[in-house]
């Protein structure tokens, strides 16, 4: 069976990421997704295409600041910040309820899954 591939990009900081998947043995499970993420700071066109080169991007995880070291900057940076992760869904996956549940970001965020805005928040 191939599984399909699935790519989450997300505009601006996120503390944590829950992928959730609705099962039939538990009304809910849950996977810490905040691992193998991709970061690049600053507004970058065309990240949000699944064929995006971000080879060059940082590793990191999430919780994520864009101003780490912020302990040692006199500057707290106020602008854009991109993370990507791909990850695979097998049809198994598919065939049930997927929710991704961020539990905060700073400001402002876009979510784009496979290059479409699945949502946004402000505030």
């Amino acid at each position: 069976m191939n599984p399909k591939k699935l790519i989450i990009l997300f505009l601006l900081c996120t503390p944590g990421l829950w992928l959730s998947a609705q099962t039939h043995i538990s009304p809910r499970s849950c996977i810490n997704f905040n691992r193998e993420w991709k970061y690049m700071r600053g507004d970058i066109k065309g990240a949000e295409q699944p064929t995006y080169n971000d080879r060059e991007w940082e590793s990191t995880g999430i919780p994520h600041s864009f101003s780490i070291p912020y302990f040692m900057s006199n500057e707290f940076y106020i602008g854009y910040g991109w993370y990507r992760k791909l990850f695979r869904l097998t049809e198994e996956d598919l065939s049930q309820k997927i929710f991704l549940e961020f539990d905060g970001v700073f400001q402002e965020a876009e979510i784009f899954i496979n290059g479409q805005q699945a949502g946004r928040h402000v505030g």
